[in-house]
């Protein structure tokens, strides 16, 4: 989230630091307490900085999910995944977990929010034409559908801490033909108004951008 000054959670943490550095003098003065200078606002500092980042962690920081691509139990970790047309289907048998995070305040109250809705993750590939995806097995809890240029499942369980979803879908290439590089672009679904407003707030992390064919 960003305002005309940059991100909102930097200003916050600076706010924060600010009014603690402040409420910490204040202490000082109030009770008399009377170190040397340095020490005196060192001490400040560090309190300051404490405060802030543990309110920007524990309090105002906004939902996320994680999107993990594993490869034979290998986590896929580079912003683009090349696959060649010769590949067994081992190697073309990914596995796409999505993972949340431990969540602040604020997360915890959107997130049960949206766990109250039907949210689907959408997982769009362009251009359209260069993949066959398929899935192969997917949790009984998972409601899998192809979609014009890629896939998408609900999340059943948004309200939990850890892996709240999986698939595991085939990329097949649909003909050999010539080098090509696929980005991957991920959303979140829902068919109701208040569903598609918490969904905006969620952040999707994901270390695959593309997919790349050779």
């Amino acid at each position: 989230m960003k305002s005309w000054f940059g991100p909102i959670d930097g200003l916050l943490r600076t706010a924060t630091a600010l009014l603690s550095y402040l409420a910490v003098l204040w202490i000082k003065e109030e009770f008399g307490w009377t170190p040397p200078f340095l020490a005196a606002q060192a001490f400040a500092v560090v309190v300051a900085l404490a405060l802030s980042g543990l309110a920007s962690t524990r309090i105002w920081k906004i939902p996320s999910l994680k999107l993990v691509w594993k490869s034979d139990k290998v986590v896929v970790e580079d912003r683009v995944f090349s696959i060649r047309s010769s590949d067994s289907r081992k190697r073309r048998l990914i596995t796409h977990e999505v993972q949340a995070p431990d969540r602040s305040l604020l997360s915890w109250i959107l997130m049960r929010r949206l766990s109250k809705e039907q949210v689907w993750l959408y997982i769009r590939v362009i251009p359209d034409g260069v993949f066959h995806l398929s899935e192969d097995m997917s949790p009984t809890n998972i409601t899998f559908q192809m979609a014009t240029a890629g896939f998408e499942h609900n999340l059943p369980d948004l309200d939990q801490v850890g892996t709240v979803a999986l698939t595991r879908v085939e990329w097949e290439p649909v003909s050999k033909g010539l080098p090509v590089r696929c980005k991957v672009k991920y959303a979140l679904r829902s068919s109701s108004r208040r569903g598609r407003a918490l969904a905006r707030l969620v952040h999707l992390d994901a270390s695959v951008k593309a997919v790349e064919l050779s």
